[in-house]
């Protein structure tokens, strides 16, 4: 009897360790699984924020390249409109356009139409051949030069070109005659397909979007 309660003495005793054992392998367990969670959230995180960051880098860049475009852009554009506005006050209906872009004067390849709008808001010079009388005394990129002052260079929104029958942005000038009266107005047609064209050349891989 005595030898039969040893026995189950350390049965119980056994049991017991056994189970200390269990529980304790198991919670190393638990805590290597919830240091690896951990690890691995951690991981996400940072992956994450770097991804954010050189997101961020590159969208700065692009920014920078695409304002870059847009303002040599425009002041390339006002330049030929510059000298447009000062030979016309030179030579009034003696300019000629034409022979200008064809020597390679005017960029006829980025600034496709270039010309000189009447006082009264005929479309008077080119560097195409003009067709028939074109009345644009209605258009804002006119009219808004027609109050003294020069006002500088204006940025029109897209319009359906009367002379080219394209849509385009017109770029004009005030053309101030000596003494301050109102000669005309020197016009630029940008093609706004220029900078979808330039946006759509950049690469930004399989998702970028600009």
């Amino acid at each position: 009897a005595m030898a039969q309660g040893m026995q189950s003495h350390w049965l119980v005793l056994w049991r017991r360790q056994h189970w200390r054992a269990l529980a304790l392998v198991w919670l190393i367990v638990c805590a290597l699984l919830a240091i690896a969670w951990w690890h691995n959230l951690e991981q996400v995180h940072e992956t994450r924020e770097r991804e954010l960051k050189t997101t961020q880098r590159d969208l700065a860049n692009l920014t920078r390249v695409a304002q870059e475009h847009a303002d040599r852009t425009l002041h390339s554009a006002d330049q030929v409109l510059r000298f447009v506005q000062a030979r016309y006050i030179e030579l009034g209906k003696d300019l000629d356009l034409i022979g200008l872009t064809q020597r390679g004067t005017i960029d006829a390849e980025n600034f496709p139409q270039v010309g000189v709008i009447d006082p009264n808001g005929i479309y008077l010079l080119a560097n195409m051949p003009i067709q028939s009388r074109i009345d644009l005394s209605d258009r804002e990129h006119f009219r808004v030069h027609v109050p003294v002052g020069d006002r500088g260079l204006f940025v029109s929104k897209p319009v359906l070109g009367r002379a080219s029958g394209k849509w385009s942005i017109q770029l004009t000038r005030r053309i101030s005659l000596p003494g301050g009266n109102f000669g005309g107005v020197a016009v630029l047609s940008l093609d706004p397909g220029y900078f979808t064209r330039f946006y759509g050349d950049l690469r930004l891989g399989e998702h970028g979007v600009a």
